[in-house]
């Protein structure tokens, strides 16, 4: 039985929902920590993202963002 004393049918859906708006998230925070240039903070939500959801698409590409001299827009030329 479900703790709100349903059957528990929509668990399932549920903890698919949390898993991607914690995904959704954690790569909306990734971004920015970027845009302000905190870049290990960036790196340390990349790594648990990808050591929670080693599937997902998107921690590599955030990856390769944080680990790379890839410069927002704005940032200034030298």
């Amino acid at each position: 039985m479900h703790r709100y004393g349903g059957s528990g049918v929509g668990a399932a859906g549920e903890h698919s929902t949390a898993r991607s708006a914690w995904r959704a998230l954690t790569a909306l925070l990734v971004l920015l920590a970027w845009w302000n240039h905190r870049f290990a903070t960036a790196g340390r939500l990349v790594d648990e993202l990808w050591e929670r959801e080693p599937e997902s698409t998107l921690a590599p590409l955030l990856s390769r963002m944080t680990d790379t001299p890839i410069f927002p827009a704005w940032w200034p030329s030298t």
